[in-house]
């Protein structure tokens, strides 16, 4: 099966140091938490489009240590009080800007992503890596919600598609808001834009792999396409 499209080179998501410049005002601050005392800073600065697949998901960001902040977060939210947070407890605290939670899907694919020891839990420096990830996907959302709806609709998803690198089609971008758009209204919330966009990333990394000449270009024989598909879908 060969593949092809424009993108020649591949992205990493999210980049780090996302943002914009005069940011508007949201009433609920999308990815917040339901025991958080504050909310996401809205922090100006310079979005980078970073180029490349060498960045995996992965690696955490800053080694920053813990926070007293994060510390009670994490105590509110580790019901079982085990010291690990799961997909479940961690759904329980996140919300959208319209109070919704995170989808199940959405957090069981951001525990995996930073889940070492693989029992499908988080201890408190995973969650503060996560926390960190959170805020770099929340300032690149905010970026593109040009409105301030707290939503994503087609067109500011192809442009953030476009500003991380990867080169598609308002076509695509809808099929991506249909599959996700819980809302109804042809868009999507937060937590499904970072769902998306992990997905996204993912599938470009498989991809590269067999694209040896970056010609946007690969051949897989059926089972390796199964294999892909099954590895890159959460």
């Amino acid at each position: 099966m060969n593949q092809g499209y424009q993108q020649q080179q591949y992205a990493s998501a999210p980049p780090v140091g996302g943002g914009y410049q005069n940011p508007g005002q949201y009433q609920n601050n999308p990815g917040q938490f339901q025991n958080n005392p504050g909310q996401f800073q809205n922090n100006t600065g310079q979005y980078q489009n970073n180029q490349g697949y060498n960045q995996s998901h992965n690696q955490y960001p800053g080694g920053q240590g813990v926070t007293q902040n994060i510390r009670e977060w994490f105590t509110a939210i580790d019901q079982s009080g085990n010291g690990r947070v799961s997909a479940l407890e961690l759904q329980a605290a996140l919300t959208n800007s319209d109070w919704s939670r995170f989808s199940m899907e959405t957090c069981i694919l951001m525990i995996k992503l930073f889940d070492r020891s693989n029992d499908q839990k988080i201890d408190i420096n995973e969650f503060q890596a996560l926390w960190n990830y959170i805020q770099e996907w929340k300032r690149i959302f905010e970026s593109f919600d040009r409105d301030r709806s707290g939503t994503i609709d087609v067109n500011e998803l192809t442009s953030a598609f476009n500003q991380m690198g990867f080169r598609l089609s308002p076509n695509f971008s809808q099929v991506v808001v249909k599959r996700y758009d819980t809302t109804g209204r042809g868009c999507i919330t937060f937590d499904a834009f970072i769902h998306a966009c992990v997905l996204v990333k993912n599938s470009t990394d498989s991809f590269a792999k067999k694209d040896l000449q970056r010609k946007g270009e690969a051949t897989f024989n059926f089972e390796e396409f199964l294999t892909i598909y099954l590895n890159t879908v959460k």
